[in-house]
């Protein structure tokens, strides 16, 4: 706490959505929430860099505190290197490369920006339930609205950042990590030093709300 003053929790969304992913999250008494939207920054290739060019968006004159869903943690991750936050929370995210799946990394060398095109992130979304995890249907068209709003150049960028990365260590003493178990794209089996949510999908922001606003809760309180 900064005195009287809230302290903000600077809050990343994931890749293809924005910070509506944060919707079912509750507020954090002396706690202020301040969402960072995605940009495209053309020359930018590595989740490294990517935090460098984004770091003005943090006041690191006062006390702060990180917070990002899947790509939005990887970030954080990388930033929690650069900058001093109070803690850092990641969700359904992966904290280094240890974390990323093989079958991913494997995907690296992809022309992830002839694969990547308005047409097929158009025709990725009907299949994204079974991925990401099943999700209302109020949520599943915010869901589509967010990926059909994306920067397609964003989303070349990312696939290529994430499959590439290569960061191998991170700052145990800083980051707090909540995974699903049943999380498809970052599957448990890669995750370790976590607090782990029984049953929780990729998108258990959303349908384990409760649960991750508990752990929340416990985190800052």
């Amino acid at each position: 706490m900064n005195g009287n003053k809230p302290v903000k929790i600077y809050r990343f969304p994931g890749m293809g959505a924005d910070c509506r992913l944060y919707s079912e999250i509750k507020p954090l008494p002396g706690y202020e929430f301040v969402d960072i939207e995605w940009e495209f920054f053309p020359g930018v290739e590595t989740l490294k860099e990517y935090a460098l060019k984004i770091i003005d968006k943090i006041n690191i004159t006062e006390p702060f505190c990180l917070m990002g869903i899947s790509m939005g943690g990887m970030v954080c991750s990388e930033l929690t290197d650069l900058v001093n936050p109070e803690k850092t929370v990641l969700i359904s995210s992966a904290k280094s490369a240890n974390e990323i799946p093989p079958y991913l990394k494997k995907l690296k060398h992809l022309p992830f920006e002839k694969l990547i095109t308005p047409l097929t992130v158009k025709k990725s979304i009907p299949a994204l339930p079974l991925t990401l995890g099943k999700v209302s249907d109020e949520k599943y068209k915010v869901l589509k609205d967010m990926v059909l709003k994306s920067n397609v150049q964003f989303l070349q960028f990312a696939a290529k950042a994430i499959t590439n990365w290569d960061k191998s260590e991170y700052k145990k003493e800083k980051i707090v990590h909540l995974h699903g178990t049943a999380d498809k794209v970052l599957p448990v089996k890669y995750i370790s030093d976590a607090q782990f949510i029984k049953d929780g999908s990729h998108l258990m922001v959303w349908n384990k709300a409760q649960e991750v606003n508990d752990y929340l809760q416990t985190i800052f309180g």
